[in-house]
């Protein structure tokens, strides 16, 4: 089945607008971390094809609005480190690069809420350490 552009786009704006929603639901009703050095929520992004190393330009769009729906609360980010080129087997770089800094965070920073996220090659990134184990 062949999806077309318009509904791929309506699909991943929906999909960022319920996240942006689910991020904000972070925000209400709970103190900010006052003595602790990790901060109350880390975004871990990657970024699209062909984008420069970084967030990416979604990306850096993503943590800003997380900021601006965070109030007092602390929000860290990493920019996923892969290719992001045409080589898409190289993908799976970033899927460990993704799956490190989860689980670093999770060790290090247990009550840091984490959100993910990912633009075009960077959402398969995502998706792969999110889905089911194969």
């Amino acid at each position: 089945m062949k999806t077309s552009a318009i509904s791929w786009r309506s699909w991943a704006g929906s999909a960022l607008l319920g996240v942006l929603a689910a991020t904000t639901a972070l925000f209400t009703g709970a103190p900010a971390a006052t003595a602790e050095p990790c901060a109350d929520v880390d975004v871990t992004f990657a970024r699209g094809t062909t984008e420069r190393p970084g967030l990416g330009a979604v990306g850096q769009a993503f943590v800003d609005e997380v900021r601006s729906r965070a109030g007092s609360h602390t929000v860290s980010e990493y920019a996923v480190n892969y290719p992001a080129s045409n080589d898409f087997p190289t993908a799976s770089d970033g899927v460990v690069d993704a799956m490190n800094h989860i689980n670093e965070m999770a060790a290090n920073c247990p009550k840091t809420k984490l959100v993910l996220g990912g633009s075009s090659q960077g959402a398969a990134v995502i998706g792969y350490v999110t889905g089911p184990a194969i």
